[in-house]
């Protein structure tokens, strides 16, 4: 109860996910991952995000965030998150990733968190990316070899 009477209050921030999931990972919650309210921070759901983003990247053959190929990498220009359901120790969480609106330099990232043993939602995330040339220091245009891939790697 006290879950839907504070969705539906407090969300501000409206996020979609997709209908399909790309690529799927799980996140052990640690008892160092608890905040002063012995739930799961809000910090530690983008320090997830950024370990699945890293799993998801060199899922589809990129070394990594600086690396993805032909000298570009990416860089995150905005993060929005809602927070779902509270998150205990231990549990297990389910990361979905799914990639929409890629365009010649950027895409969003979409994250669903969620709780592995009923499959609850505890947050959905979309982070921004552009893609990044960190020698340059400036935007690059995504690979051709890459931007084929954000668009068809699917698990479903």
């Amino acid at each position: 109860m006290t879950e839907v009477f504070i969705n539906r209050i407090m969300e501000k921030i409206k996020i979609s996910f997709p209908a399909y999931i790309q690529f799927e990972t799980e996140m052990n919650v640690r008892i160092s991952d608890l905040n002063y309210g012995a739930h799961l921070g809000n910090n530690v759901f983008f320090e997830f995000a950024h370990e699945a983003r890293v799993q998801f990247l060199n899922h589809i053959g990129c070394k990594g965030e600086i690396d993805l190929g032909e000298g570009a990498g990416i860089i995150m220009v905005d993060a929005a998150i809602v927070y779902k359901a509270e998150v205990f120790h231990p549990t297990v969480l389910k990361v979905q990733m799914a990639v929409d609106h890629v365009s010649e330099r950027s895409f969003d990232l979409y994250y669903r968190f969620l709780i592995q043993k009923d499959n609850r939602e505890a947050a959905l995330m979309k982070t921004g990316i552009v893609c990044f040339d960190y020698q340059k220091r400036k935007p690059a245009i995504l690979p051709e070899v890459v931007k084929q891939k954000l668009g068809v790697i699917g698990i479903q």
